[in-house]
């Protein structure tokens, strides 16, 4: 599968976290991935919509507020565990 290399524990953890907090938000995984990015440092998300849904998402996540202790989980399950050679 093409796909299967990108499926490790650290993936899993995350989108578990992310799926967590969404549903304390009662958002959208991708609400709270969003709002994430929104918030970080030097970083700017690029979001080009191609479905209605997908626009609710983006201006859903405007007005989520995740918390200090939010934030701190997804960035420790975010963080690199190691660098992987993907073939």
């Amino acid at each position: 599968d093409r796909f299967e290399s990108y499926m490790t524990d650290q993936a899993d953890t995350l989108i578990q976290t992310v799926v967590d907090i969404a549903k304390e938000h009662n958002a959208t995984p991708a609400q709270i991935a969003i709002a994430w990015l929104l918030n970080r440092d030097n970083i700017v998300p690029i979001l080009g919509p191609d479905h209605p849904d997908q626009v609710d998402d983006v201006f859903g996540a405007l007005d989520i507020e995740l918390s200090n202790e939010q934030h701190q989980q997804l960035d420790t399950a975010s963080k690199p565990s190691e660098i992987q050679h993907i073939a």
